[in-house]
């Protein structure tokens, strides 16, 4: 895995979930368990291949993302409009019931954008963005106009499951990062769906 240079962010960082914030510049594979089930499960590992964390979507409406230990620390609910042309929305909430972040899709006629809002721990205010392809990413988030997340999706799919790496800057939140990729993902499934449904509709 080839890590791009993403310089820290200044103290304190953006800390949006406690305990989630990188020390140092962390880098992670998230990919699909299994294939062609009802219930998407993936794994979020080390680059070390190490397992940092399980995400589960028990419905069509909730995701959880949970420790190895099986505690959960975010759930991400997600509504979704139909006929209107307008793109999903995801809400990040914490384990005590606060929202942590919420995040739209933006349907452009040739692209999506990401509308990404935070509700960090601490007062500061930072400018938020999500980017595509800067420094060989597919996407990054911009913290007050510096990369701090990246990703990078898999060379096609890895016996058909999709993978993809998740590199994150010192004072970044780690489970931030990881819930905006979930989203890219998510939405990757969204489009295939569509694709199929117009091919045989």
């Amino acid at each position: 895995m080839s890590s791009p240079h993403f310089s820290p962010l200044p103290q304190p960082g953006l800390i949006v979930f406690p305990g989630f914030i990188a020390q140092k510049p962390e880098s992670f594979f998230m990919q699909e368990e299994k294939v062609w089930t009802l219930s998407d499960s993936l794994l979020v590992s080390f680059a070390s291949g190490e397992p940092f964390m399980k995400v589960k979507c028990p419905s069509r409406k909730e995701t959880v993302f949970c420790t190895t230990q099986g505690q959960e620390v975010l759930r991400i609910t997600k509504r979704k409009h139909h006929f209107t042309g307008k793109g999903s929305e995801y809400r990040g909430i914490r384990p005590d019931g606060s929202e942590a972040f919420y995040l739209a899709l933006q349907r452009k006629l040739t692209e999506t954008g990401y509308d990404l809002t935070v509700n960090p721990i601490s007062s500061q205010t930072l400018p938020l963005a999500i980017q595509k392809n800067v420094m060989g990413q597919s996407a990054v988030i911009m913290v007050n106009g510096s990369p701090a997340a990246g990703f990078k999706d898999g060379n096609g799919w890895t016996h058909m499951r999709s993978q993809f790496e998740i590199h994150v800057a010192p004072g970044m939140d780690i489970l931030l990062a990881l819930a905006v990729n979930w989203v890219r993902h998510d939405k990757h499934m969204e489009d295939q769906k569509a694709a199929v449904s117009a091919a045989t509709g």
